[in-house]
């Protein structure tokens, strides 16, 4: 990679030192190899991001059969959906072609493919073990389990991301912001970027409250600091809790789909749910602990900048 390349990499990564390790050296490298090569035949990064989300489904699919061969090309089809899916915002990064639509596309992609993969997983502990619908229930809980995981770990990854590029680079979004977008389009004339803003608003609203402390700090900073919080602060922050991502790294795709693969392969695809259900939950729990003790330390140290 030559010098202008690696400006250009650089240019499309949203963390550069906080990376997770798999992403750093895998993932990120390769999708923004993607990302060139559909530049240069015109794709969009919303073209690409479909193009994951069938992928995926077909990794999911090959998760529901009893066939080492089938089980082995659904890992690689996921493997091959991430990195679309990381080549697509790569690609809008880089080509400033990112948008509110365009993200919430790419949030969907994840949870399609594993949506259809717990349905396929469930479909094979009937009909490949004859269990009978009890199978659904631990199925039931380890999907809410991911979607909650997910939710939260794509929350305060933006949490973070939103110190460290100092509020301007985060993609917290605004309820409101999000409502006028909404209103600019109609049913008429372009129902599906109206149907995907209309369930974007619902995920907004229930994000809004998942951090009280983090809608705190925003108030403080916009009423007390125009919206530029002391930098001192703010680097602090970010140097103390950087250690915080790693838990956001634990539940990411290659973490989780790591040991997905070494459950499903070695046909033990059962105790997946047992890790998703009881490991990750425990780590979702320390997660939130940790962001939430540092966002309440950082509104401290606000309040008493301002009486000083």
């Amino acid at each position: 990679m030559n010098e202008e390349e690696r400006k250009a990499y650089e240019k499309t990564l949203k963390f550069r030192k906080e990376e997770e390790v798999l992403d750093r050296f895998l993932y990120r490298p390769i999708g923004f190899r993607l990302a060139l090569a559909f530049k240069k035949i015109n794709f969009t990064p919303n073209n690409i991001t479909i193009l994951s989300i069938f992928v995926g489904m077909g990794g999911a699919i090959c998760f529901g059969f009893e066939d080492f061969r089938i089980n082995f090309v659904g890992c690689c089809l996921f493997i091959m959906a991430n990195f679309l899916d990381c080549a697509d915002g790569q690609l809008a990064r880089l080509t400033s072609q990112t948008s509110r639509i365009g993200r919430i596309l790419d949030g969907m992609a994840g949870d399609i493919w594993f949506l259809l993969m717990y349905v396929c997983l469930a479909l094979r502990g009937m009909f490949c073990y004859d269990w009978d619908a009890w199978i659904y229930i631990p199925i039931v809980l380890s999907a809410l389990s991911h979607s909650k995981q997910a939710s939260m770990a794509d929350f305060y990854k933006n949490v973070h991301l939103y110190f460290i590029k100092r509020t301007h680079g985060g993609e917290v979004d605004d309820l409101n912001e999000v409502m006028k977008e909404y209103e600019q389009y109609s049913w008429a004339t372009s129902p599906i970027k109206k149907l995907l803003l209309n369930l974007y608003i619902s995920y907004t609203k229930e994000q809004a409250n998942i951090s009280p402390e983090f809608n705190e700090y925003r108030r403080i900073v916009k009423e007390h600091f125009e919206n530029v919080p002391p930098e001192d602060l703010v680097e602090e922050w970010c140097v103390k809790n950087r250690n915080n991502l790693y838990y956001v790294h634990l539940l990411s795709f290659s973490f989780r789909t790591l040991f997905l693969f070494i459950f499903v392969l070695s046909g033990y695809w059962y105790l997946y749910l047992a890790f998703e259900i009881g490991i990750l939950n425990i780590i979702l729990v320390l997660l939130v602990k940790n962001y939430k003790r540092a966002l309440q330390e950082i509104n401290q140290k606000l309040l008493l900048r301002i009486q000083s």
